[in-house]
């Protein structure tokens, strides 16, 4: 009976989030170009100057190539705009600490969360205000917390825009 219940939920998990014009590789790399691309092809192909440019059209998928080929993507220098936000995340007996994320948000279909983006680092750069829209210029890195990696963007550049693009993005399927 469990058997039958996981293919089912296997199965609506596929209709709900089918529809992509997507093609994947050999190790199941969602991408256009067939079977002889690679990660860094396509919408992930770095441009001239070396920066994987984050697209509207593509915003949702690119993020979801990086977050299941992470190891494809570290010390890569992505660009992308989105709205800024700080958020104070507490830590227990450590107090806590403010974090920033650079992103848009999306329908809860096949993502954990609502939004999409990733934490910021902004080092020498003052923190916009919350909602700012930005172009953010960074390198990606794994930074460790509690035990676990996450992604992390170490900004090198940062813009407040006053166009604004699509503050709510369909998902990727």
């Amino acid at each position: 009976m469990k058997q039958v219940f996981a293919l089912l939920l296997l199965a609506l998990f596929a209709t709900a989030c089918a529809g992509s014009n997507y093609y994947e590789t050999e190790e199941g790399i969602p991408i256009q170009g067939g079977a002889e691309a690679t990660p860094l092809s396509g919408p992930m192909a770095p441009n001239d100057e070396g920066i994987i440019e984050i697209m509207e059209r593509f915003f949702h998928l690119q993020f979801i190539e990086v977050e299941f080929n992470q190891e494809e993507f570290i010390g890569q220098t992505f660009r992308y705009e989105g709205m800024f936000r700080t958020l104070f995340w507490e830590d227990g007996e450590a107090g806590g600490e403010y974090v920033h994320h650079v992103y848009r948000f999306t329908e809860p279909c096949c993502t954990p969360s609502e939004f999409v983006g990733w934490e910021v680092y902004l080092g020498e750069f003052e923190a916009p205000q919350y909602g700012d829209w930005v172009r953010v210029t960074g390198v990606l890195e794994h930074i460790e917390d509690g035990g676990f990696l996450f992604l992390q963007l170490q900004v090198t550049n940062l813009e407040i825009l006053e166009e604004r693009g699509l503050e709510y993005i369909r998902p990727a399927f």
